[in-house]
């Protein structure tokens, strides 16, 4: 018995499933609605866990706001003053963040009569908050700051951010940028120098770190005591609006991975970090 080919079984198959002639019916577009909000990006996109922040969101539609949706435990409170809410291109909404909330990545959304928003990264964070200052694009003028902190910036065409930090001999300090799983364009990296010498420290360098995207992550010994720079920039001298990072730095872990990286679903078991 002559067998037929498994590729000619599968045509046929295809072609008997698919509606045809007359009796096709057609395909309907899932209808969408275009008085929807939607949501730029966030800057700042965090805020430190119990603290009050007001979110100043822009985008589209963003007027008649009836609903603030979160996926961390907050309050939100949409202000009446000057005349907040019949703004279609912005909205301003004081949020009040539960000390409890989980820190990482969350997502917030605008919901409206006509729809809901889509969805933007905000991260819940436990350091402290520093707003980048636009005087710390030279070596010479450094924007200094204090351990532990996450500082907001946004990275110009071929620019370069410098922070200055101050270690102990031995000290460990965690470095982490969050930038390409912000959602964000940049592609940045991190390289620690001596004040003294003005040269990068050796092995210093990060960038494209396993399991982060592009963005990069250190964990640095300092052997001498003294000042030292932080600088920040893309990779390949890009910037504008949408280049905005978060630069984490104190001591934190940086895990790469869990070792096991699957578990059966109903069953207890030892999870390790890497």
């Amino acid at each position: 018995m002559r067998k037929i080919p498994f590729l000619v079984l599968f045509i046929f198959a295809c072609m008997m499933m698919a509606p045809m002639g007359a009796n096709a019916q057609k395909v309907v577009p899932f209808p969408t609605n275009a008085g929807a909000p939607t949501l730029k990006p966030i800057f700042p996109a965090g805020a430190k866990r119990g603290s009050s922040i007001t979110l100043n969101l822009t985008g589209t539609n963003l007027a008649g706001p009836i609903k603030f949706l979160s996926s961390f435990p907050c309050k939100a409170t949409i202000p009446t003053e000057n005349n907040n809410g019949k703004d279609a291109a912005k909205l301003a909404v004081k949020i009040d963040i539960d000390p409890t909330a989980p820190v990482g990545f969350h997502t917030i959304r605008i919901g409206t009569a006509k729809g809901i928003s889509n969805t933007r990264i905000l991260c819940i964070d436990d350091l402290p908050e520093v707003l980048k200052v636009d005087t710390n694009k030279n070596k010479m003028t450094p924007q200094v700051v204090v351990l532990p902190c996450v500082v907001s910036g946004k990275i110009d065409a071929e620019s370069n951010d410098y922070y200055k930090i101050s270690v102990k001999a031995g000290q460990e300090v965690s470095f982490e940028v969050l930038g390409r799983r912000l959602g964000g364009t940049i592609d940045p990296q991190i390289n620690l120098i001596d004040t003294k010498t003005m040269r990068e420290l050796p092995k210093s360098h990060s960038n494209d770190s396993p399991g982060a995207q592009t963005d990069p992550r250190l964990r640095y010994v300092f052997q001498k005591e003294g000042d030292y720079l932080v600088e920040v920039r893309d990779v390949s001298y890009r910037g504008g609006e949408d280049f905005y990072y978060r630069l984490r730095m104190g001591d934190f872990p940086l895990a790469t991975s869990p070792i096991p990286m699957a578990m059966k679903r109903g069953t207890k078991g030892n999870v390790n970090f890497a």
